[in-house]
């Protein structure tokens, strides 16, 4: 008869390091990877390829912008200054440079300051160039300008390290 032991560990160490990535998949886009690390232990492909095709391929779809889920505010502010047709016009015109516009001094964002702060630059970096996306596609040059400051912050930090 033959030993089947090098295949049943390998599988076994397969279904831990799939079980393991799933679960810090899940928890960094907000899902209960508790849940999912069971799942794929008990159900292993079929938990992860359930997770895969109808999880992860939604949450892009849905998603348009990462950094819609992140700051409402910039939703509420557009919901208020977007004229009718919410295509670049506002209340107060077409507002198309940030020239002249100086940053807020009572903003903050303290998910970004957090991120800089806990030494994650290049998560901030990109969490930076998303909310500066959204705040250019609302046409909101004040955002913009709010979030300079910042820019030139992780731009000096990531300098010195």
């Amino acid at each position: 008869m033959a030993d089947y032991t090098p295949f049943i560990s390998a599988g076994v160490v397969i279904v831990i390091l799939m079980a393991i990535w799933i679960y810090f998949d899940a928890e960094i886009h907000n899902q209960d990877g508790a849940i999912w690390l069971i799942l794929v232990v008990f159900l292993n492909i079929l938990a992860l390829l359930t997770y895969l095709i109808f999880f992860r391929s939604a949450r892009q779809i849905i998603s348009l912008h990462k950094a819609t889920n992140r700051n409402e505010d910039f939703l509420i502010r557009g919901q208020h200054i977007t004229g009718k047709s919410g295509h670049g016009k506002t209340m107060a015109g077409d507002m198309r440079t940030t020239s002249g516009l100086r940053p807020d001094p009572k903003f903050e964002d303290l998910e970004l300051m957090q991120l800089i702060k806990s030494g994650k630059l290049s998560k901030a970096r990109s969490y930076l160039n998303d909310m500066l996306q959204l705040a250019r596609e609302m046409n909101d040059m004040q955002g913009v300008a709010n979030y300079g400051p910042y820019e030139e912050l992780i731009t000096i930090k990531m300098k010195k390290s």
